[in-house]
């Protein structure tokens, strides 16, 4: 089975309802498959039942395995009354038909979400096509992650407690990103600790106190100026200008190099100049925001 790696419980959610539509619908049928795991599956397949029925879009059954060492034989799942499975689970190998039927209800079009840990199991699964592999889906999740770590860490530098929610604002002037942001707002919003998400191409209409997160190619503007103290936020951002000074300054030094440009994979080269634009980029928008604060 195609390795995949979602990260923490709150990305994982977020993952699964990306591609769902803020329409009211029936709730999703799910089957959430648990019992051994080499972290706390008693606990986690309960809150991952929480979080899902507490949006109002999921129904949510569970399938619990024997112990781990004991007889598989009977662990024989019927996935047809299921649109998608959760996988909390990381042990022993299935029974054959239980193979057989979860390989058919995936080729049918099932969904499929796997949580942390159970991306180690089944490593020897023969099937994977490549057409399954979603590199632009995966690329959406990794920006919002990315974005909601950002939020975060200028929460967390300001004191901000998690309980305090505040419009959030994302200014990108790519449309794929905006697209992105559009696409996920709902969860982007809980996870974000937003009362409100706007998606937007410029700066207009946000406060001038705003505080903000850099992306490579967005910026997330937070404008509770009550909260802010601005003198920290300048601090902040002249730290990230001195790590992304250290950043550059190392891959210009690699890229120059002539013994790593001559010896280095083509594809470690394209990672360094990928890396090098990110930066600059970043670099831009972390002066441009330096230097309207020390304006004021």
């Amino acid at each position: 089975m195609r390795h995949l790696h979602f990260g923490k419980l709150f990305f994982v959610v977020f993952s699964l309802l990306l591609a769902c539509t803020v329409s009211a619908r029936k709730p999703i049928k799910t089957l959430l498959i648990t019992g051994q795991n080499n972290h706390n599956w008693q606990v986690s397949h309960v809150v991952l039942k929480q979080i899902l029925e507490n949006s109002g879009r999921f129904d949510v059954d569970f399938a619990i395995s024997p112990e781990q060492g004991k007889d598989m034989s009977g662990f024989v799942l019927d996935f047809s009354p299921y649109q998608l499975v959760v996988l909390d689970y990381n042990g022993d190998s299935w029974p054959e038909e239980t193979n057989r039927r979860f390989l058919e209800y995936v080729q049918n079009g099932g969904g499929v979400v796997i949580y942390h840990a159970a991306d180690n199991a089944f490593s020897k699964w023969p099937e994977f096509t490549k057409e399954w592999h979603f590199v632009e889906d995966e690329a959406a999740v990794e920006m919002i992650k990315e974005a909601v770590r950002g939020i975060r860490n200028v929460r967390t530098g300001m004191n901000v407690p998690p309980s305090k929610k505040a419009k959030v604002f994302v200014v990108s002037e790519s449309e794929n990103v905006r697209n992105t942001f559009e696409n996920g707002k709902v969860f982007f919003a809980t996870l974000g600790s937003a009362s409100e998400v706007t998606v937007q191409a410029d700066r207009s209409g946000i406060d001038e106190d705003a505080v903000s997160a850099v992306l490579p190619e967005a910026v997330i503007y937070m404008p509770f100026a009550e909260l802010v103290d601005i003198d920290k936020e300048i601090e902040r951002l002249q730290k990230e200008e001195q790590r992304l000074t250290k950043e550059l300054a190392r891959v210009n030094g690699m890229l120059s190099n002539e013994r790593f440009m001559s010896k280095a994979p083509e594809s470690k080269v394209a990672e360094e100049r990928a890396k090098l634009e990110k930066y600059s980029q970043m670099m831009d928008q972390v002066k441009e925001r330096l230097t309207h604060l020390q304006a004021r």
